[in-house]
């Protein structure tokens, strides 16, 4: 929070000393005490919105857009030698376009502001928007910018939240159109709401001034910009430094005069298709066990769909933000329309979220959902839960394992072959998470509680070892008996209940191992058959 000071500024370059005739500015300061790099951070921020609205301007839109110069103004003489943000005055009708968290005015819906800020997340390759829209006319100030990391530019930074807030209530007009600007992908129940609202608004908008009209000498945007590189250079870690005090992210980077150039060279860039990884026949994951079938995965979406923001989309969903004020429901198929969207463009999350979906295990996401569509749900689930497991969630190799090694009724026979190579790589990753810990930590004691990213100490993982130990003792299913590994198998689980404080089940597997080691036949024996 700000507070404002009216101010007059006398130019020393200016032969009227006449204070009547010196510009009208205004000093802001934060009522709260903040570090000082605050303020220039500020400052870079807008200058970098700045930057973005010359860029807009380059594509010839019905109306340019500024954004207005802002200065650090430091007090020397006061006391605590108090920094002002310092702009010019803006005389006129102060109106707040849209917010950081999704707001749009109703009372005046304009294009230009709303195809501005859609045009900041395209051109900067899906990096950043610019919202936080508000100004005199198209004279704007004050304006916020989400990243894709949501570590920069303040608090009002939401990240990948803030642009699904904005996209969930944009609305493409012409100038996005004009502009060849990626519509968002919008559920069919998303679709008809935003019909409704549009009808509901109509005698709102028949007293409100026209809208601004293309020419159609737009010049359409078709690519990425070379600008976002250049911003990424000006954010980059070396430019960052953090304040021990406050924990607050300070940017120092300054714009050279080489960002005034940038937009006079033409450059080729590649189309959003190409950078994007999608699910398909041939990247899909194949196993022995299951049958392919010839009906998608998923249902067919727009490549250009930016993936982290549809996964933001449905916990917003979970969460109420989209519901009616006071209801608890919501609506569940948009939900899962956005989860399917982000796991079809490779989110790992999605990605395991929807196999449990299929596979009606427990979640968090979507935990009450269930498919209507039974065919083929468990295939689809297992090569959601493999390809998860390729994209290195951990918990999706010992799903994979339990399921090789039980087999489903009517849909997987049971492989523990398979289910061992599951298991086994589920133990590995647990034990380098465990030794890492251990690395970080400067401890090599065997007691010592190794939790991992699930909660779940690594001792507390003798079952999974044992039932490992257990497969290659019994041997079946496409898997040859190994006695000398299963009796390992069943030593290394006992070490692991005892550090779990479970002696008798120490005891168990103890026991185990010296029958699977008796019956591992004798090189002798084997020499004299």
């Amino acid at each position: 929070m700000r507070e404002c000071f009216r101010l007059k500024k006398l130019s020393i370059f200016s032969t009227n000393q006449d204070w009547d005739r010196s510009s009208n500015y205004i000093a802001k300061r934060y009522i709260d005490d903040v570090p000082m790099a605050r303020y220039f951070d500020d400052v870079m921020m807008q200058m970098t919105t700045k930057l973005w609205a010359a860029h807009y301007n380059q594509h010839n839109p019905p109306k340019k857009v500024d954004i207005i110069q802002m200065s650090v103004l430091e007090f020397k003489d006061r006391a605590g030698q108090p920094y002002y943000h310092l702009e010019r005055f803006i005389d006129g009708n102060y109106i707040k376009y849209n917010s950081n968290s999704g707001f749009v005015c109703d009372d005046t819906v304009r294009h230009t502001p709303q195809a501005f800020s859609h045009f900041t997340f395209e051109a900067s390759c899906h990096e950043l928007i610019v919202v936080d829209i508000q100004g005199v006319g198209d004279l704007y100030t004050d304006p916020q910018i989400h990243t894709s990391l949501g570590v920069e530019y303040g608090e009002g930074n939401l990240g990948i939240r803030g642009m699904a807030l904005f996209f969930s209530t944009h609305e493409c007009n012409p100038i996005c159109e004009r502009l060849n600007l990626t519509s968002f992908d919008l559920s069919p129940g998303e679709r008809e709401r935003h019909i409704q609202q549009q009808s509901s608004s109509s005698s709102k908008a028949s007293k409100l001034p026209a809208q601004t009209i293309c020419r159609g000498s737009e010049e359409p945007f078709n690519g990425f910009s070379k600008v976002s590189s250049l911003l990424r250079r000006l954010r980059s870690p070396s430019s960052i430094s953090e304040d021990d005090s406050d924990g607050y992210v300070s940017e120092t980077s300054s714009i050279t005069a080489a960002t005034g150039r940038i937009f006079n060279h033409s450059i080729s860039l590649p189309q959003p298709a190409q950078l994007i990884t999608t699910f398909s026949d041939e990247n899909l994951p194949s196993s022995s066990s299951l049958k392919k079938t010839k009906e998608p995965l998923l249902s067919t979406t727009s490549l250009n769909s930016p993936s982290p923001i549809h996964l933001e989309m449905c916990k917003y969903y979970q969460v109420g933000r989209f519901s009616e004020l006071g209801s608890e429901d919501f609506d569940e198929e948009s939900a899962l329309y956005h989860l399917e969207l982000a796991a079809e463009l490779c989110v790992k999350e999605a990605i395991f979220t929807l196999a449990k979906i299929y596979l009606d295990l427990p979640r968090d996401l979507l935990s009450h959902y269930r498919l209507t569509d039974q065919a083929h749900r468990v295939t689809k689930g297992l090569n959601l839960m493999i390809r998860a497991s390729e994209l290195h969630e951990t918990e999706a190799n010992l799903y994979i394992a339990q399921f090789f090694d039980h087999g489903i009724e009517g849909s997987l026979e049971k492989d523990w072959k398979q289910a061992a190579e599951y298991y086994e790589k589920y133990i590995r990753i647990r034990e380098n998470e465990s030794n890492n810990l251990d690395e970080d930590s400067g401890t090599n004691e065997p007691d010592q509680i190794h939790s991992t990213d699930n909660g779940i100490p690594f001792h507390d993982h003798h079952e999974t070892v044992a039932r490992l130990a257990t497969l290659y003792k019994t041997g079946g299913h496409n898997l040859v008996c190994n006695y000398q590994k299963a009796g390992d198998l069943f030593n290394k689980a006992a070490e692991m209940a005892t550090a779990a404080m479970k002696g008798r089940l120490a005891n168990k597997y103890y026991m185990s191992a010296e029958e699977a080691y008796a019956l591992e036949p004798d090189d002798e024996e084997g020499e004299g058959n």
